[in-house]
């Protein structure tokens, strides 16, 4: 006779894939005939967005641009000049989804660099990291109960467990834009590069709601009207509303904000004492909640043979979400002698994490940094070099982590060389797998005439560790007949060292 399980439905996201893929791509350009030939090239700089995502038919895709900056020296060997240029770049990976699923993906700069190939044109080569994660929205029913006739005398074991789950996601595009006074700093010609990162401060859940304050730190490098090349920072105060099913009271949300694209400008209206940009973005918005699983862990009849099947279900449960923050110092030499350290760029490799015998994780990474700087000739030059990056995590999970620079500080009163101190922060999501146990098949069966004895009174000792549960369904009987011919009360658990009577349910 099969039984009739009563299941709960439960709704959630799990990480369905996690796709990482590192790619170099290409792109020439011409020197535009109103820009002087290249003498020599001093240093690229690169802005990478991934601006388009696809999730449909078993494929991932990932679309975007970089956009490099080439500052050389031109033939004249007075001045500087600049050759903008964007690169495009696809990014396709194979993972099953269902309708409903999430993709939230990122793209890193890993490197960048320009040679020339001729005094007219460069050759631009980008490696870019793109990172994709599937989350998937899984509807899953657990039986939790049976339905059966009293007379078959079934059993039911049921057990309830919590786990911190992904009950809500969801992924909203917005815009950032403002226009930024320069202060006292020189006034603008023309802008070389502009980029933005953010920093969430604060996030309130107002029903379906997440409400969140963050920052944008916009980073500007520009030409001044007398030809020197400055850089310019900015922080840009926003909040945004994301809405989501599935947002609980006292949820743990995790917010993740990426830049897909960044438009910046002079305004020549002020005589080049600020600036307009417009920063295209989107939310990457994740909820974990402290989630309640009511399984029926194991059933038995007293009066007929039962047999089960047991399933199991996977979830990806949320440990912690941090900043943490370290710093790495080095020395760069230098080809020429360095009057002053102008500015730095920064690439991270991809992190990659251990465990050690003593158990703590380690992600490890490196820092490749090109410093741009003005020799004692007052020449502008470039040197580089590559910073090992360390950071310890204390857990038993597994770990993902997105590094970025907060900081960076430059010296040039190193000798042949220049210092450097990067300021770096470190997001770090840390998970674990946890299982949950359950009977998702039974049945009941008459004993024959290979049915077990049963006593009317069994008199023993319980084992060490051995539960109410364990005793009645051994001896087909019911915890509460035992607890009443021993007198005991209804939490109390088994003694090995008190000889028990067990009766034989009538």
């Amino acid at each position: 006779m099969e039984l009739e399980l009563i299941g709960k439905s439960h709704v959630f996201y799990d990480t369905g894939a996690r796709l990482v893929t590192a790619r170099e791509q290409t792109q020439e350009q011409v020197v535009p005939d109103a820009c002087p030939d290249i003498l020599r090239i001093i240093t690229t700089y690169g802005s990478v967005y991934a601006s388009e995502t696809s999730l449909h038919d078993g494929r991932a895709e990932v679309s975007g641009t970089v956009r490099a900056a080439v500052l050389y020296l031109p033939e004249s060997g007075e001045g500087v000049e600049q050759l903008v240029l964007t690169v495009p770049f696809t990014q396709t990976f194979e993972t099953p989804s269902e309708p409903g699923d999430l993709l939230f993906a990122s793209a890193e700069l890993e490197s960048v660099d320009a040679r020339t190939i001729n005094p007219r044109k460069v050759l631009v080569r980008a490696n870019v990291r793109v990172t994709a994660r599937v989350l998937r929205r899984r509807t899953v029913e657990i039986p939790a109960t049976v339905n059966a006739p009293r007379s078959l005398g079934v059993r039911t074991l049921e057990e309830r467990t919590s786990h911190r789950i992904a009950t809500a996601a969801a992924c909203k595009a917005f815009t950032v834009s403002d226009v930024i006074e320069l202060g006292g700093a020189p006034a603008m010609r023309d802008i070389i590069r502009s980029k933005a990162s953010f920093s969430v401060a604060d996030c309130n859940i107002i029903g379906r709601r997440a409400v969140f304050k963050a920052t944008a730190l916009v980073e500007t490098l520009y030409r001044a009207q007398n030809g020197a090349v400055c850089s310019h920072r900015a922080e840009v105060p926003f909040s945004q509303i994301v809405e989501t099913e599935g947002l609980e009271d006292g949820a743990e949300v995790v917010i993740v904000l990426r830049a897909t694209g960044m438009t910046s400008a002079v305004r020549h209206e002020d005589g080049g004492r600020a600036y307009e940009f417009s920063v295209s973005a989107e939310a990457q918005t994740v909820a974990y909640s402290a989630h309640e699983f009511a399984v029926l862990a194991d059933l038995y009849s007293t009066s007929q043979r039962a047999e089960t099947e047991t399933g199991t279900l996977e979830l990806e449960t949320f440990i912690r979400h941090e900043e943490r923050r370290t710093t790495v110092r080095a020395t760069l030499e230098t080809g020429a002698e360095a009057r002053e350290a102008e500015d730095a760029e920064v690439c991270f490799t991809a992190p990659a994490s251990s465990r050690g015998e003593d158990g703590i994780l380690r992600v490890t990474s490196n820092a490749d940094v090109r410093v741009r700087y003005t020799g004692e000739d007052g020449t502008q030059y470039q040197t580089r070099g590559r910073i090992p990056v360390s950071i310890d995590v204390a857990g038993e999970g597994d770990c993902s982590c997105e590094l970025r620079v907060e900081s960076a500080a430059l010296s040039a009163a190193v000798p042949g060389g220049i210092e450097i101190r990067l300021d770096i922060s470190a997001a770090l999501e840390e998970t674990r797998t946890e299982t949950v146990g359950f009977v998702r098949h039974a049945k009941l069966e008459e004993y024959g005439e290979d049915a077990p004895p049963r006593p009317s009174v069994v008199l023993r000792y319980p084992q060490d560790g051995e539960t109410m549960w364990q005793l009645a369904k051994r001896f087909c009987t019911t915890e509460a007949d035992i607890r009443d011919a021993n007198g005991m009360a209804e939490d109390a658990p088994p003694d090995p060292k008190k000889l028990m009577l067990i009766p034989k349910r009538r």
